[in-house]
């Protein structure tokens, strides 16, 4: 590292990089277009898994699953969060322990696997199913074909 940097929250190389080499305008674009669209989808997966949780009769497994999706679709939110430096730290604290997420192929297959979970019940949770689904496999697809952005968290 150069002198005055810390590890936690620099890019490597001092700039957005990938592996294969310096991040271009397209890669910047689709980092900003995934990061909208993952808000987007977490929210719909977070407020349909409430609106299930409060509104409808569940048992005590379709409890756990909510909850679940509650949580994975937290840990999905903070992975995207990690893009904003002053954030990148705090996040670090937990993603850690989910370090796949870190990276747009492992957010993709993430996102994949919380659509097919969120399956079934209401207009609320199909809607969310599609876009978590659609945004993992296009999250997945773009990062074999872009240079995306890589953060380093230490």
């Amino acid at each position: 590292m150069k002198g005055g940097e810390t590890a936690a929250g620099v890019a490597e190389a001092g700039s957005k990089q990938s592996k294969e080499g310096v991040v271009d305008s397209k890669g910047d674009a689709w980092s900003l277009v995934f990061l909208i669209l993952s808000i987007i989808a977490m929210a719909l997966v977070i407020s349909s898994s409430l609106v299930t949780l409060v509104v409808r009769n569940n048992t005590v497994a379709d409890t756990f699953l909510e909850l679940y999706m509650l949580v994975f679709a937290f840990l999905g939110l903070s992975a995207e969060l990690r893009r904003f430096e002053g954030i990148r730290r705090g996040v670090y604290l937990w993603l850690r322990y989910f370090y796949f997420l870190t990276t747009y192929s492992g957010r993709g297959l993430f996102y994949i696997f919380l659509g097919a979970i969120a399956v079934g019940g209401t207009p609320l949770r199909y809607t969310s199913c599609v876009i978590t689904t659609v945004l993992g496999f296009l999250m997945f697809v773009v990062n074999c074909f872009v240079n995306l952005p890589v953060y380093k968290d230490q």
